[in-house]
């Protein structure tokens, strides 16, 4: 009867020690499944932010190719104008391309804000991922 109840309460103390290692295990499960939703979550905004933005870092950048080939034929059309003794034309040559100069930087500095801005939300997507594993 001893060698009964020493086996009953073995078993007991076992049941409580896997009824404990359940619980623990639904816990870390549970915490496992909230960081992956965030993790998901996290990399969607990522793409979303990556497809908005690289399709605007496109058209920025076509816009700044053409103010760059408008900028250079302005500067060329200024030093043919002075070489031609043109002091009027060749100003008014040079301060069209110091406007296109001008609107490209601009137009390359919005670029590297887009791209500055997909390297920060790909950072704050990668966090994640080293939770998860």
């Amino acid at each position: 009867c001893q060698n009964y109840q020493s086996i009953r309460d073995a078993t007991s103390r076992a049941f409580e020690t896997m009824q404990s290692a359940r619980a623990e295990m639904e816990q870390s499960w549970t915490q496992l499944q909230s960081v992956r939703e965030r993790n998901d979550c996290s990399w969607s905004e990522y793409k979303q932010t990556l497809s908005r933005n690289n399709a605007q870092i496109d058209r920025l950048k076509d816009a700044a190719d053409r103010a760059h080939c408008n900028m250079r034929e302005a500067f060329d059309s200024a030093s043919r104008a002075y070489d031609s003794h043109d002091g009027a034309a060749a100003k008014s040559y040079a301060e069209d391309g110091h406007s296109y100069q001008a609107e490209r930087d601009r137009l390359n500095a919005a670029v590297r804000a887009l791209i500055e801005e997909n390297k920060t939300a790909r950072f704050s997507a990668g966090a994640y991922d080293s939770e998860v594993q």
